[in-house]
């Protein structure tokens, strides 16, 4: 390859760099857990989980920035009383053991279920218990 063919050192270090980033994305440490997102304006929940929290988290908050849950109640009441109403926290976390057995979706299912159990139904966005994020 001659020196036409290589391409700007710009270009070279921007893809390195997104490359490093990939990598240390892919590395990170995954937290199972269990969320909710509250409207302080009403009090109503939506209940949801994970096996890497990072991804739902981002994702409901991405769907109240513009109004486009897969729940219809929530859009409306992100209309009415404004995104600013909404509070997302994580709830509980799977805590990693050093056991061979430990199974993080395991734990998490124990988590759910114990967080269903709590959930006012009369209340919650959830129409079922399907909580579990992809």
């Amino acid at each position: 390859m001659d020196a036409d063919d290589m391409p700007p050192a710009g270009k070279t270090d921007s893809r390195r760099r997104r490359a490093e980033l990939r990598q240390q994305y892919q590395e990170r440490t995954r937290q199972a857990g269990v969320f909710r997102v509250v409207n302080k304006a009403n009090g109503r929940v939506l209940l949801g989980s994970g096996l890497d929290l990072h991804a739902p988290l981002n994702r409901v908050a991405f769907e109240l920035d513009l109004r486009a849950s897969r729940i219809p109640e929530l859009n409306q009441d992100v209309v009415t009383y404004g995104r600013d109403a909404f509070v997302i926290e994580v709830v509980e976390t799977v805590q990693p053991r050093d056991d061979p057995d430990f199974d993080p979706e395991r734990e998490l299912e124990v988590l759910e279920a114990k967080h269903l159990a709590l959930l006012d139904w009369r209340t919650a966005y959830n129409k079922d218990a399907r909580i579990r994020y992809p």
